[in-house]
């Protein structure tokens, strides 16, 4: 996880809007109980809401048709050379009358205008949930499928 002054200073902010590191931030993934009953983690992972963390074998898999949709930003993670995944493709799709909320107003269940959502395989956000959420249509979902054999 970023430490809470990276946390804090907003370095890991994605909210849609493009990212530039001066530096490349270094994270550790922390994990309970005994190194040795750890599970590896995958080769695309969630460290932090709003974005994805691909390991190398997944960005050469996965990068040219992400990079449409956003930017690769390099980290040192465990020691390692991953990428953390900005979208900063934004669409505003989400129908917020039609959308189930929490009491305080938050978005629980989106429920998108289909007027307004993209034709052809696409990742984004809707400027209502961009902190916390990616989205992807069928079609890029297809893609995902068809590319990511090549990881295992």
């Amino acid at each position: 996880m970023p430490s809470d002054a990276q946390v804090n200073s907003g370095v890991f902010e994605f909210d849609g809007t493009p990212r530039q590191w001066k530096r490349r931030p270094v994270v550790e993934v922390y994990q309970e109980g005994r190194k040795k009953n750890h599970l590896p983690r995958g080769d695309v992972s969630l460290l932090l809401a709003g974005s994805l963390v691909l390991s190398q074998k997944a960005a050469d898999a996965l990068g040219p048709f992400l990079a449409q949709f956003g930017q690769l930003l390099e980290a040192k993670v465990d020691d390692k050379v991953e990428y953390f995944y900005n979208v900063t493709r934004v669409i505003d799709c989400i129908d917020p009358d039609r959308s189930e909320r929490r009491s305080s107003g938050s978005i629980v269940k989106e429920a998108f205008r289909a007027d307004a959502l993209p034709v052809g395989p696409t990742v984004f956000k809707d400027p209502r949930t961009a902190r916390i959420r990616i989205y992807v249509n069928d079609e890029a979902r297809q893609v995902w499928r068809r590319v990511s054999p090549r990881m295992a």
